[in-house]
Order: structure tokens, then C-alpha cells, then sequence
């Protein structure tokens, strides 16, 4: 039985807005489907573990949701209270929704193999908490059901109060950091702060509120830009052009129409190695088996005599609106079966082609200064989001919780607080240490109070906020308008 469609109210981890504009009689409606600030990572105080779950579930759902929005039959409609009943359609909605789809489940897969950050080398809580920047408050708040001797090593005497003649210990019982607190009289944030110097239980389980570590072979959703090429992509987000093209051969209306597409054929070339059911290709990889996708040639070819102009067979497309990378090779293999993905790349990389804006590609974790030629300083916020096409930020909110992307020793202030990065730094611990709640509001007054801060860090990887899915209707029946709409 086919699932009933999820209506975009239901889609995890996304809000929607809308606004009202046009003429009284004929009014336009306008619908905004985002994800939400840090989709699919911890917020400032959740620890990574749930997340992960939570991610691992919206990948599923965004699977099912992007399959439905890929029904050729789809229409969509946008519904509004101006005029009960009336159903408004919205000219390319279906395409709109898919490629929001697409870019929200590979966001959510990136967030499901993320990994909570490393305690190897830390032998306190004050050393964890330096090195990670969290306070007290926010790492006992995370630990509180957590058994204290699971976090601390047994025996150990705690920090003794006022009055007190004989020092209480860890518990070797399952007693959690609360309820030990409890006993004390004081709160989990005390007990960590005024025992800072203990020692970690072997393999402590302190979960570590907010901070995640992203997968080295993690993506990120890539909205493409005017302007954009193979090239440009491929400084960006640290990779070659022929990666792009193998990991997205199916995207559709990738390319921009009328780019004429010439390769040179060499006698014995072998064509692309169609993908089985097993093979990593499936999965936007390229098979193991093909020297291809290192840009080498089959080693029979390696014994082959040069080839000449005269041996060479050139083959030619123009291509058209909607096309693939794989459709333009595979018009093009109808003329020679050697034509490789990974000559139509090399080819479209030559020309400088212009790939299409709108369409969404899957590209690992973009390189922060990518762009800049080899210059490696530290970057202000509004320097790292400029060649990606969101705002500052929901750049930083995508990464709030995500190492490597801060830089270190940079000092920030909101206010009266002032606080300095630390080495293993992230988003929504600064946020914590200045008082700060981690909403967009919270990050809108951390860059605007810092827009000259050179605070992240040049060569950290990031991911990118999937591009909101943009919806437009106009009704054809006069309605009056009480007042403006906007929620």
C-alpha cells in the first residue's frame, strides 16, 4: 500500500511561513518551507546522543518524502483561509518541495553519523570543560540521571562545605549526579565546579551538551548559485570535478540548456560501468572496480600506442533544460559507447560551463576559505557564508554545534559578557558562556556584536543550510483583505 502523502506541516525538523502581497483583488500568497535553525544537530543544551536518533529518523522520513515528491503526477496547491475551499496552484511546486527534500535528507544523514566529541587525553571535568568551553551549568544539566561513579571515579572525597568534618566520596552505588547533589544540598552545577580537579571514571559517560563531531566523509546540500561552475564547486567544498559529477550523475535540471558538449573518444576506451544493486555507485559512489573515477585510465589502455587525431572519434550534444549529468552522457555514449562520466566532467570543467541556479547537489562538507586562493586566515562570519548563498546567520546556526569551525582565541563579547574561544570550541558553547539562550535571536546578537571578529576558523568544514522551498500562488477570485497575514 502506498503511504499517504506528508503534508509539509508534517515534515520533521521544517517551519513555514507566509506572507500576503498583490493587489486587494487579487492577492498573492507566498509560503516559505525552511529547515529549522541547526537541523538534525544537538541544540545548545541537548545532548548528541538523542540527536543522532532524531536524525536518523528524518532521514527515513525525508526518503519517503522526497520519493513521493518525485510522482510525476504531483501537483501542488496552496490552501488558505482568504478563501475557504478555493485551492491556488503553484506553477513548478512539486520541484520546489523535491529538491528541498533532497537537500534536508542529506543534512540529516550527515547529523545521524555524527559522533559525540572525544574524551581521550581529558583527566577532569575542569579539563573537559576547558578544552570544550561548556559550563558547569550546562554540563550538569546534561548529566544529571547519569550515576556519579560513572562519570567520576569511585572513592574519591569531594569538595568538602562549611560545617562539614568528614569529606563525602563518589558513591561506588548507581547514585546519579542529581541526586548525590541533592543529598549535599547544592545543585549538579556546584558539585562540577567545586570539584573540578576529580578524576574521570575509566570510560566516563559524561555526555557533552551541544558539541558534535562531523563524519570525515560527511555532506552537506550545495544549492547552486548564478555563476556557479565545476570549478568553482570543487574549490569550495574541497574536491574534483569528476567527484561532483559521479556523486550527483542523477540530478536533474543541473546543467543550464544550450552548452554544446564535444569528447574525444580513443579506440578501446571501455564505457562507464553501469551500477549494480551492490556496487558503492548506487549510492552516488563510484565503483571500486573502475580506475575511472581517479581520472586513470584502464590499464589495458596503459600498453596502447598513442592515439591519433585520425583514431580519435568525436561526439557532440547540446544540452536542454532538465538535463543530468548522466542524460548528457548518455546521449552522448548513443554515439560511442566509450564516453565516460568522467569525460562529460572533464569537458564541462573545460568549458567553464555554468551550471543551473536552483538545483541542489550533495558535495562534502564545504572548506571555509575555500575561495580565497590560499589564504588561510580566519574568517568574520559574513567572509564564510559569502560565496554560499545563505545569510550569515543561518550559516552559523547550521553549524552552531559542530567542532573544528570556531577559531581559537578569538575574543567575543554580547554586552557586558565577554568570552575567548577555546581549541575545541563550538557555536552554542559560546552561546552558553555568555548567557545566551542558542535561538536565532541569540546568534543575530552574536554576529551583530562581533561582525568584525575573525571567529571562524579558515579550513574548518562545514555544512550548509538547505535553501527554503519558495512557493507562490495568486488567486482568481477577489477576495477583501481584513488585514496583512503574516505569521
Amino acid at each position: 500500500m502506498t503511504p499517504p502523502l506528508i503534508r509539509t506541516d508534517a515534515w520533521p525538523g521544517a517551519e513555514s511561513w507566509y506572507w500576503i502581497s498583490g493587489a486587494e483583488r487579487r492577492p498573492t500568497l507566498t509560503v516559505s518551507v525552511s529547515t529549522q535553525p541547526g537541523f538534525g544537530l544537538p541544540g545548545p543544551a541537548e545532548s548528541p546522543r538523542p540527536a543522532v536518533l532524531r536524525a536518523a529518523e528524518q532521514v527515513e522520513q525525508y526518503r519517503l518524502i522526497r520519493s513521493q515528491s518525485e510522482d510525476p503526477n504531483l501537483a501542488v496547491s496552496l490552501l488558505s483561509t482568504l478563501q475557504p475551499g478555493l485551492a491556488m496552484p503553484v506553477a513548478e511546486g512539486a520541484s520546489a518541495l523535491r529538491r528541498f527534500a533532497r537537500a534536508a535528507e542529506v543534512l540529516a544523514e550527515t547529523a545521524a553519523a555524527a559522533t559525540p566529541p572525544s574524551l581521550t587525553g581529558i583527566a577532569t571535568p575542569g579539563e573537559l570543560m576547558d578544552r570544550y568551553g561548556l559550563t558547569a551549568g550546562r554540563l550538569g544539566a546534561a548529566n544529571a540521571d547519569q550515576p556519579l561513579n560513572g562519570l567520576l571515579a569511585a572513592g574519591q572525597p569531594l569538595a568538602m562545605r562549611t560545617g562539614q568534618i568528614e569529606p563525602d566520596t563518589v558513591p561506588a552505588d548507581p547514585s546519579t549526579l542529581a541526586q548525590v547533589a541533592a543529598r549535599l544540598g547544592i545543585t549538579a552545577e556546584r558539585l562540577l565546579e567545586d570539584n573540578r580537579s576529580l578524576r574521570l571514571a575509566a570510560d566516563s559517560t559524561f555526555a557533552l551538551p551541544g558539541i558534535v563531531a562531523l563524519a570525515a566523509d560527511a555532506r552537506t546540500p550545495c544549492p547552486l548559485q548564478a555563476g556557479d561552475t565545476l570549478a568553482a564547486l570543487a574549490r569550495r567544498f574541497g574536491t574534483t570535478a569528476r567527484s561532483i559529477v559521479a556523486d550527483n550523475a542523477e540530478v536533474s535540471g543541473v546543467l543550464q540548456a544550450g552548452v554544446h558538449v564535444e569528447v574525444s573518444v580513443v579506440p578501446g576506451d571501455e564505457p562507464d560501468v553501469e551500477p549494480s544493486e551492490t556496487s558503492d555507485e548506487a549510492d552516488g559512489e563510484p565503483a571500486e572496480a573502475s580506475d575511472e573515477a581517479d581520472g586513470e585510465p584502464a590499464e589495458a589502455s596503459d600498453e596502447a600506442s598513442p592515439a591519433t587525431d585520425d583514431e580519435m572519434t568525436t561526439v557532440s550534444t547540446d544540452t536542454v533544460a532538465g538535463d543530468s549529468f548522466r542524460s548528457v552522457r548518455d546521449r552522448l555514449a548513443e554515439q560511442h559507447p566509450g564516453v565516460t562520466l568522467g569525460a562529460v566532467a572533464d569537458e564541462l570543467d573545460r568549458l567553464g560551463a555554468v551550471l543551473a541556479t536552483g538545483a541542489v547537489l550533495s558535495c562534502p562538507l564545504a572548506v571555509l576559505g575555500g575561495d580565497r586562493d590560499g589564504d588561510a586566515a580566519p574568517l568574520t562570519a559574513a567572509e564564510a557564508q559569502a560565496g554560499h548563498g545563505c545569510s550569515a546567520a543561518a550559516f552559523v546556526a547550521a553549524n552552531a554545534a559542530v567542532l573544528g569551525v570556531l577559531q581559537p582565541a578569538v575574543q567575543l563579547s554580547v554586552g557586558a559578557e565577554t568570552t575567548v574561544t577555546t581549541e575545541c570550541d563550538t557555536v552554542n558553547a559560546v552561546l552558553g558562556r555568555l548567557g545566551l539562550d542558542g535561538g536565532t535571536a541569540s546568534i543575530a546578537q552574536l554576529l551583530a556584536d562581533n561582525a568584525a571578529a575573525p571567529m571562524l576558523r579558515s579550513g574548518g568544514r562545514a555544512v550548509l543550510p538547505p535553501p527554503p522551498a519558495i512557493l507562490t500562488a495568486s488567486s482568481d477570485v477577489a477576495v477583501k483583505l481584513a488585514a496583512p497575514a503574516v505569521r
